[in-house]
C-alpha cells in the first residue's frame, strides 16, 4: 500500500464584524464539498506572519482597512479548501472591526471568482437559525462569545 503525506499549510482567517457584532462570511461551492459559509482569509506566503497575512486578505477578499485584532482561536485540521487538493491547514482567527458595507471584490483571485457565490452580514440570531452550513462548525460559538 502506497501512503501518500499531504502537505502542511497556514492560513489567516478574519472574523470580520460590524458595529451591531455581525459577521461577513463568504459562501463556498467547490467541487470538493457541499456550499458552506466560511470567513475570509487566505494562505501565507513565503515567510509572510499570520498578522500580515491577515491584513492583506482583509485588503484583497473585501477592500476592507482595519486594525486586526489579537487572535480569538486557532484550529489544525486536515481538509479541502475550494479547487486545492487535500492538506493540513494551521488557521488562526483574528477580529477585525469594520463599518458595515458591501465588499470590495475587484482584487479576488480567479479561484475566488469561480468559488465565492454570496457574502453578506449575518447576526447571532440570524446564524443560529439558519439552516447553512458555517465552517468550522463553531462560529455561532465563537460569534456569540465576540458579541458584545
Amino acid at each position: 500500500m502506497v501512503t501518500r503525506s499531504i502537505p502542511t499549510k497556514r492560513c489567516s482567517r478574519l472574523f470580520i464584524l460590524d458595529e451591531t457584532d455581525r459577521l461577513f462570511p463568504f459562501r463556498y461551492e467547490s467541487t470538493a464539498q457541499r456550499s458552506f459559509w466560511a470567513t475570509a482569509g487566505g494562505e501565507l506566503r513565503g515567510d509572510e506572519g499570520y498578522i500580515d497575512a491577515a491584513r492583506r486578505e482583509l485588503s484583497e477578499e473585501t477592500g476592507f482597512v482595519a486594525e486586526i485584532g489579537r487572535e480569538l482561536r486557532s484550529r489544525n485540521e486536515a481538509f479541502c479548501v475550494a479547487e486545492d487538493e487535500p492538506a493540513y491547514w494551521k488557521e488562526r482567527y483574528f477580529p477585525v472591526r469594520v463599518n458595515s458595507r458591501e465588499p470590495v471584490s475587484s482584487r479576488w483571485s480567479a479561484e475566488e471568482r469561480r468559488t465565492i457565490r454570496e457574502a453578506r452580514w449575518w447576526s447571532l440570531t440570524d446564524v443560529r437559525r439558519s439552516k447553512e452550513t458555517f465552517l468550522p462548525g463553531w462560529i455561532p460559538e465563537l460569534l456569540a462569545e465576540v458579541s458584545t
